[in-house]
């Protein structure tokens, strides 16, 4: 009789500590995810930042070849009226005749 409760003794034991042991590598499993998604979260957060700023950097460079393209325009329009006589359709050019 008593070898067989030292047997389910050592057998509740082993049990007891298996679970034990599947409980702990879960805790730490969890805990090294979380680790991680706070890590990818922090990187995602960097690259948002950096993704903003660029497009902020985009904006000024469209605004830049913006303006740049009308001053562009304008510089070729007075080419055209000055150099080519050339006239906007229906409008009407007035020559002086006494002079400049």
């Amino acid at each position: 009789m008593r070898i067989v409760s030292k047997k389910k003794k050592r057998g509740k034991l082993v049990l007891k500590l298996v679970l034990l042991s599947f409980v702990l590598y879960v805790i730490a499993l969890m805990v090294s995810q979380q680790m991680m998604v706070q890590d990818k979260k922090n990187k995602l957060d960097a690259l948002n930042q950096k993704l903003t700023i660029q497009k902020m950097k985009n904006e000024e460079i469209k605004k830049s070849l913006d303006s740049e393209n009308e001053d562009d325009l304008q510089s070729i329009e007075k080419a055209a009226r000055e150099d080519l006589q050339l006239a906007k359709q229906g409008e009407r050019i007035f020559i002086n005749a006494a002079g400049k």
